[in-house]
């Protein structure tokens, strides 16, 4: 095997770019479907707690929404996160076989 065949098996085993566009535009979606979703469900529960004069209702609205821009947020990133990991590793599955299991008996 000469250098030129070495680095064309080696350039067809080494791992392959994954695009990141799919996993934030699915993660971007499921924000916007919690906040809205969220923002209905906080809205109704306001509505019942308080009337619509009560000093107390807006802090409690302002809490609400900035607990469940957080809870978006880290929601969002974990489906992000996970779907680009499931595309990857489904894109690289030699690259992390062999990174994983034979590479670490080769060192022992």
């Amino acid at each position: 095997m000469n250098a030129k065949e070495f680095f064309k098996e080696f350039e067809n085993f080494a791992p392959k770019y994954t695009s990141v566009y799919l996993p934030i535009t699915v993660g971007f979606v499921a924000f916007a479907v919690i906040c809205m979703v969220g923002n209905n469900y906080n809205n109704h529960a306001v509505k019942k707690k308080y009337h619509d004069a009560s000093p107390q209702r807006e802090p409690e609205i302002i809490a609400r929404s900035l607990l469940l821009l957080v809870v978006g947020y880290i929601i969002a990133s974990g489906i992000s996160n996970s779907l680009y990991a499931f595309i990857d590793f489904n894109q690289n599955r030699k690259w992390y076989t062999w990174k994983n299991k034979w590479f670490p008996v080769m060192l022992s």
